[in-house]
C-alpha cells in the first residue's frame, strides 16, 4: 500500500468518523452516505489542494500545508480548544439573556485572513460561527477579509487579535 493510498484511505476512515459522530448513528445507510461523502470531501480536497490557492494572497504556497499525519495529531487539540470557544461563547450569550449584561456595542468586525488557504477559511469560518455571540456575514475574497457580526464589537482589535491567536495556536495546525 502506497504513502498516498494510505493517506487518502486515512482522511475518508477521519472524515466518515466525524460524520458519524455528528449524527450519533451507525445504521448502514448512515454509513453509506457518511463514506460517499468522506471519499467526495477527500477527492475535491486533494484536487484543490493540488491548484494551491489563498485567500487575500496572489502566491499559492502548497507548502504551508502540514502532513496528513501531523495535522491529526493536532486535531484533538484543536476540538478542546472549539469546545472551549462555545463554553466561552455561550456564557457570554447567557449573561445578555439573563439580564446580567447589555448588549451596547455589538456590530461589524473585519478580520484578515492574509495567506490562508480557501479550506483554513471555511474551518475558521465554521468555527467563529459555531461559538454563540458572533456570526460570520461573509468571506470578501477580494479584500482578503472575513466579515463577523459580534454581540459585544466594543474592541475590534482584541476580537481581530483573539481570532488571530486562536488559528495560529489551534487551526494552523490542522486546516492552514
Amino acid at each position: 500500500m502506497s504513502g498516498g493510498f494510505a493517506a487518502r484511505a486515512l482522511a475518508v476512515v477521519v472524515l466518515l468518523g466525524v460524520y458519524l459522530l455528528t449524527l450519533g448513528s451507525l445504521a448502514w445507510g448512515d454509513v453509506a452516505i457518511g463514506l460517499a461523502l468522506a471519499a467526495a470531501l477527500e477527492l475535491g480536497w486533494r484536487r484543490r489542494a493540488a491548484r494551491g490557492g489563498t485567500i487575500g494572497s496572489d502566491a499559492a504556497d502548497s507548502s504551508q500545508r502540514p502532513p496528513l499525519h501531523r495535522a491529526l495529531l493536532a486535531l484533538p487539540r484543536l476540538v478542546l480548544a472549539v469546545c472551549v470557544e462555545i463554553t466561552r461563547g455561550t456564557w457570554e450569550v447567557a449573561k445578555y439573556s439573563l439580564g446580567v449584561r447589555e448588549v451596547e456595542h455589538d456590530g461589524i468586525v473585519e478580520i484578515e485572513l492574509e495567506g490562508i488557504s480557501e479550506e483554513g477559511v471555511a474551518a475558521w469560518a465554521f468555527i467563529s460561527t459555531i461559538s454563540p455571540g458572533e456570526l460570520v456575514l461573509d468571506v470578501d475574497e477580494e479584500r482578503g477579509v472575513l466579515v463577523i457580526h459580534a454581540l459585544d464589537a466594543s474592541d475590534p482589535d482584541a476580537i481581530r487579535a483573539r481570532h488571530h491567536e486562536f488559528y495560529e495556536r489551534y487551526q494552523r495546525k490542522v486546516v492552514p
